[in-house]
């Protein structure tokens, strides 16, 4: 076993032998996690997860190959990869690289892709364990794209022993930043992203006012150029790395859907065991629910009306919807109310994607054909601004990050507001709309709860969508 498992790691560690990443554009994440393990008093499991393709590898790789040319040992461990290749038990694998290649005190192990591994959370706990028994200052960080798989596990075995950190696609911010190719407004955002996530949610003048001081007015308006590559293409880091690089359109739409296809297929059917139900779905049943869901997002549905639209059972729509939404592709907001029983009998939902991109492949949507359509770029732009809340409210450490609508019938006319944020002990409600033009939606809900703050996104008015393409 031990040739087979020293191979196995020397393959999965290129910068053992000094070789650098190639990956040189880095999130705010990373400079959270390498805080993180830096300041660590004691060993613990730090969990992130995120939807396929949001960049956690490459977070991985970036930790690994920096934090080896500092004082730790670091090992980097595909956790999929080692069960397609029969290499060994998790934790034979972790044990054997401690006691044979581990040369320094400190010490990082890197887990990659765990949720397919039955046994990682009850394997890491011993790990964590016998670290804590040594005294070894040692930390994990285990990645997964299924929040499901992750969270049941941690949350079942890794009680006080784990961190969970949810990565979420490229803020607009993120966005300009890979394609310029500079990491300092990622690290900007890392040092003020309390501050900033505050600001957003209590003064937006004064965040726009923090912004230009601290960044200057051109980057600002070079960041807001990019508005509309983010409500075309989304944030996954490989779209934007295939714009960058001048792929087709075709191609983009092409890889969009490979990643969509790989989405449901390994991370949505391979992981359903672990939810409960009585159904099954096999994946055309999959695809025919979450890709209407895409396609028609942001809209607000009913289990009763997908199941009607779709033929299939409503039990394995529910089913799908909450496994998109772990899988981190589907967003759903519940409909406010100023209490919560009231809130629990409502059957509406509103469903949007996690990312624009993903929507518009789908759609078959470039920015030629948005910026000519007032309905698909009105659309669009709902879907973005819903799409960046979880983020921001994440931020701020609420553990269920979803934005919530309000829709209501007052006599013969229909009123909606977009999002609803329930954070810091206030109540915002938010619009998107293309242009200054008269709206009697946040009027209404005033009526209804004049405790609410009211906010509107403009299209017309780019600078009132930085709060969104920050965090």
């Amino acid at each position: 076993m031990s040739t087979s498992v020293l191979s196995f790691l020397y393959d999965s560690n290129p910068w053992w032998e000094g070789k650098k990443t190639r990956y040189l554009f880095k999130r705010w994440y990373y400079y959270d996690l390498i805080n993180r393990i830096s300041s660590s008093k004691k060993p613990e499991a730090i969990v992130v997860v995120g939807a396929r393709r949001t960049g956690k590898t490459t977070i991985l790789y970036q930790l690994a190959s920096d934090l080896c040319e500092s004082d730790y040992s670091v090992v980097y461990i595909p956790v999929d990869e080692l069960l397609v290749k029969g290499v060994g038990r998790l934790v034979d694998v972790v044990d054997f690289y401690r006691r044979e290649l581990q040369d320094r005190t400190r010490s990082v192990i890197l887990l990659d892709e765990v949720q397919y591994y039955d046994k990682w959370a009850d394997e890491v706990k011993v790990l964590i364990d016998r670290i804590n028994r040594k005294g070894e200052e040692t930390n994990i960080v285990c990645t997964g794209s299924s929040a499901l798989g992750i969270t049941i596990g941690a949350g079942e075995a890794l009680v006080g022993r784990s961190n969970i950190y949810q990565v979420y696609p490229l803020s607009t911010f993120e966005v300009y930043g890979l394609m310029k190719g500079v990491t300092n407004v990622s690290k900007y955002i890392w040092e003020n992203k309390n501050e900033l996530v505050e600001l957003i949610l209590s003064n937006r003048i004064r965040l726009l006012e923090k912004l230009y001081e601290d960044l200057g007015s051109k980057l600002i308006s070079d960041v807001l150029r990019y508005l509309k590559t983010s409500l075309t293409f989304g944030g996954l880091p490989e779209t934007l790395n295939m714009i960058k690089e001048n792929s087709s359109e075709q191609d983009i739409r092409k890889r969009l859907s490979e990643i969509l296809d790989l989405t449901i297929l390994r991370d949505i059917l391979k992981i359903q065991k672990l939810y409960p139900s009585r159904y099954n779905l096999d994946p055309d049943e999959a695809y025919i629910i979450i890709k209407l869901v895409l396609e028609l997002s942001p809209f607000q549905s009913s289990l009763n009306s997908i199941s009607a639209k779709t033929g299939i059972n409503k039990e394995k729509v529910k089913l799908a919807l909450k496994l998109a939404e772990y899988a981190g592709i589907i967003g759903i907001a519940e409909q406010y109310s100023k209490t919560p029983i009231i809130r629990a009998r409502k059957r509406k939902f509103k469903l949007f994607s996690m990312d624009n991109g993903l929507r518009n492949s789908l759609k078959g949507l470039n920015w030629r054909k948005l910026s000519t359509n007032l309905k698909d770029l009105g659309d669009a732009l709902e879907n973005f601004v819903l799409s960046r809340i979880p983020p921001i409210l994440h931020t701020v450490g609420i553990s269920n990050p979803k934005p919530l609508y309000w829709s209501m019938k007052i006599g013969r006319k229909s009123y909606e507001v977009d999002a609803i944020i329930h954070a810091l002990g206030k109540v915002i409600a938010i619009e998107s709309k293309l242009s200054r033009r008269k709206t009697n939606s946040l009027n209404a809900l005033l009526k209804y709860d004049n405790s609410i703050e009211t906010y509107e996104v403009i299209f017309e008015e780019p600078e009132t969508l930085v709060p969104y393409m920050m965090i």
